[in-house]
């Protein structure tokens, strides 16, 4: 086995997914699942009443209001989405990354500048590519066991 061919590369490389906004269920969020409680000043409840009722972003909101010294109280019951579900007034939205695929690679074992999958074989497999890499280094073992490296 010659030197370069005794090193190799292996890799696995995967595509950048976007994101997709999801709901507040698929999230996982905690306020979706156990609800939650909010106050509200007196001059900003037109707005939060139109946001409960879905005119901001389209989802609505049941929720228990009780007055206090702050202004009104709000109480929503387990279900009801939050106000990150839909990303109103900038808030950061419940976001996913779909999987993505990985793709398998074997390359020249040359990494001081980066590998590259340009001129590398590609296994669509991951079994076919540790298989591949099992070979590759018990090739590697003998030919150290028997003196030719």
């Amino acid at each position: 086995m010659s030197r370069q061919t005794a090193h190799l590369t292996y890799a696995i490389r995967s595509p950048r997914t976007q994101p997709r906004l999801v709901t507040c269920e698929e999230f996982g969020c905690e306020a979706w699942a156990k609800g939650w409680t909010t106050t509200i000043p007196a001059d900003q409840l037109d707005i939060f009443r139109a946001a409960c009722n879905g005119q901001l972003d389209g989802l609505k909101r049941q929720a228990i209001s009780v007055d206090s010294d702050a202004g009104l109280m709000f109480t929503f019951l387990p279900g009801n989405p939050c106000f990150d579900a839909r990303n109103p007034e900038g808030r950061v939205p419940h976001l996913m990354y779909p999987p993505a695929p990985e793709f398998y690679f074997v390359g020249p074992g040359e990494t001081r500048r980066g590998f590259s999958v340009k001129g590398s074989r590609q296994h669509t497999r991951a079994e076919d590519w540790r298989e591949d890499m099992q070979e590759h280094l018990a090739r590697v073992k003998r030919d150290e066991e028997r003196g030719l490296r």
